[in-house]
């Protein structure tokens, strides 16, 4: 799978990125990693990894939307404690669920993120960060199927977009 992202905020002490799978084998949808994909936030830093997303869709007469929040320990570059919750409801019926995990050894693993734009934002960085919206970017196109990829994607692999 490869990934793009844009630079929306640069910092001392970390970095928001607008993040964007862009190809990736033939089962996963377009609307999943591709042209129609969905744009999830990503804060990250020397020592954590923050990502959360919500989307909001109407499909088959009912009002279905999906939370995906996840938080990362990073300790150095073998591991990570990782906690993610995921979150849904369908017309007022909600639920959700948590995850706490420490992954190392082959779990662990980091790729590197094509930066698309804003890369000179990091030429001078701000002392302090706007904080991202809590619920991520809404609307965002991506359906309910894709928020929970993008949590799978999260718990198991941490990107390496710190130093760039």
């Amino acid at each position: 799978m490869k990934y793009a992202a844009s630079i929306i905020d640069a910092c001392v002490d970390q970095t928001t990125y607008a993040l964007r799978c862009t190809s990736g084998p033939s089962y996963i949808r377009t609307d999943v990693c591709g042209a129609n994909a969905g744009v999830v936030t990503l804060t990250a830093g020397p020592s954590t990894y923050r990502i959360s997303s919500t989307t909001a869709v109407r499909t088959n007469g009912q009002d279905v939307s999906a939370t995906l929040q996840e938080s990362c320990q990073l300790r150095g570059t073998t591991q990570a404690v990782c906690t993610a919750m995921i979150g849904g409801s369908v017309d007022k019926t909600t639920t959700s669920a948590s995850l706490s995990t420490t992954i190392s050894g082959a779990d662990y693993y980091r790729f590197d993120v094509a930066i698309t734009g804003g890369a000179e934002k990091t030429a001078s960085p701000s002392a302090q960060c706007n904080a991202p919206p809590a619920s991520g970017p809404s609307g965002s196109g991506a359906s309910t199927k894709a928020v929970a990829i993008w949590g799978l994607i999260g718990v198991v692999g941490v990107a390496s977009l710190f130093g760039l």
